[in-house]
């Protein structure tokens, strides 16, 4: 027979300390001990979202580049950008660098086969 299930009516007749007791009490330490249903059904749940992933690295690796900014970038948008924000609110190289810069780089090593050519 599994545990008793409490009312609301029940549990508000209690103390803290006995709802903490009752609640302390439910807690299934030991895989063993819990529901084989339960368990069943998290491990169902693990093994479609690592198929998934699985699904999604494949096509990740297929086109994805990788793209890495290179020392010159860095010292170009420091001279454009400096240490500071501007007057007007303008970002500071520290701000493109950490809200603007990784969804670009990742833009580009998503879309890479996608991009114009370069025009010499």
């Amino acid at each position: 027979m599994g545990q008793k299930i409490w009312t609301a009516a029940e549990l508000d007749e209690m103390t803290p300390a006995e709802r903490k007791r009752i609640f302390e009490d439910s807690i299934v330490w030991d895989l063993d001990d819990a529901p084989t249903e339960l368990i069943e059904r998290a491990r169902r749940k693990v093994e479609k979202r690592i198929a998934e992933n699985r699904r999604q690295a494949v096509g990740l690796t297929k086109s994805r580049r990788e793209v890495r900014a290179t020392q010159a970038f860095f010292e170009e948008l420091d001279q454009q950008l400096g240490d500071e924000r501007g007057p007007s609110g303008e970002p500071s190289s520290y701000d493109f660098q950490s809200h603007e810069l990784i969804a670009i780089v990742e833009r580009f090593a998503d879309d890479w086969d996608r991009l114009p050519e370069l025009i010499e």
